[in-house]
This record gives structure tokens, sequence and C-alpha cells, in this order.
């Protein structure tokens, strides 16, 4: 199972909502399973017509949800960062208490237009953080996920085809 992801699509998704997932809002999750291999995508799209607190619901909800507990890979997509932002996540206040537990096992983000990587911890963060580059050529970066059995494997690509970083989680 493959997932690729760049800032534009990143962009693309937070204005319309269409990222692998459906229609607007982006505040859903889906499973993606194969036997007894699992891995959950949780995706949040804050828009203008939502409120934090719906979306903060929506989180608490799904942390809490069967599946979500079942599953072996977890992966938390939004995009702007909790954890190195240049500026604050206007729901940091409500999402950080509620998430720094959760058993994500990577965060993938946009947002700054510049790639950058943070190591579970390095910033407080309970799981890898993974900033995708910009939508320019000089900056762009490519997120390619792949699960395979129970372990999921990250790799972040800039646009020459440069490995700038593979790690398995």
């Amino acid at each position: 199972m493959y997932v690729w992801l760049t800032e534009r699509t990143m962009h693309y998704a937070r204005l319309t909502g269409e990222l692998l997932i459906g229609k607007p809002p982006v505040r859903k999750q889906f499973e993606i399973e194969r036997k007894d291999r699992k891995m959950r995508i949780v995706a949040v799209n804050m828009k203008e017509m939502q409120s934090e607190s719906e979306v903060f619901d929506f989180l608490k909800k799904e942390l809490s949800a069967k599946e979500f507990k079942k599953a072996k890979k977890r992966v938390l997509i939004h995009h702007i960062p909790l954890y190195g932002n240049y500026e604050k996540n206007l729901c940091a206040d409500l999402w950080t208490k509620l998430l720094e537990k959760a058993p994500f096992n990577v965060s993938l983000n946009a947002h700054t237009h510049k790639y950058a990587y943070h190591p579970k911890g390095e910033l407080g963060n309970n799981y890898p953080v993974i900033i995708g580059g910009g939508y320019k050529m000089d900056s762009a970066t490519v997120m390619i996920l792949e699960k395979k059995n129970d372990e999921l494997r990250i790799k972040v690509l800039n646009v020459r085809g440069e490995v700038l970083l593979d790690i398995t989680v």
C-alpha cells in the first residue's frame, strides 16, 4: 500500500477537502486493511466553517474508537504543524493536550513550505513529525508511505529524486 503526499496535494486538501478520502469537510478517518494488517489514517482539515471544538470532538472520538485502538499503524495528517512551525497553530491550545499522548506512528504536515523532520521527543512531540517542502521546484518534496507487514516506511524525496529521509516506524 502506498500513499503519496506533496505540498501541493496538502494545499489542495486544505482548500477542497478532497485528499484521499472524499468530500469536505475533511475531519475523517479511514482504515486500510489487508488480512490482519491494519493502518489507520486520521486526516483533519480546519476550515472556517468548522469550529475548533468540532475538530477536538472528532479527534477525541477517533482516539477512543475501537478501530483506532486496534490499528497496528496510525498516521495523523493535518496542514499546520503543532511542532516545528514558525507560528503557533491556531488549534494548538485544544489539540496539543489531546494529541501529546496519542499513539500515532507519525504526523505528516505542510504549511511552512520548508522540509523538516523532527524525531519523536525532539520538540515535545510524542511521534515523529514530517513537514513537507514547498510548492516551488527548489523546495518541493514528495512523501511516500509504504506499509509492508508490520512496518511503515516513509521516504521523503526532493525534485531531483534525492532521498531526504528514509525511516521505518
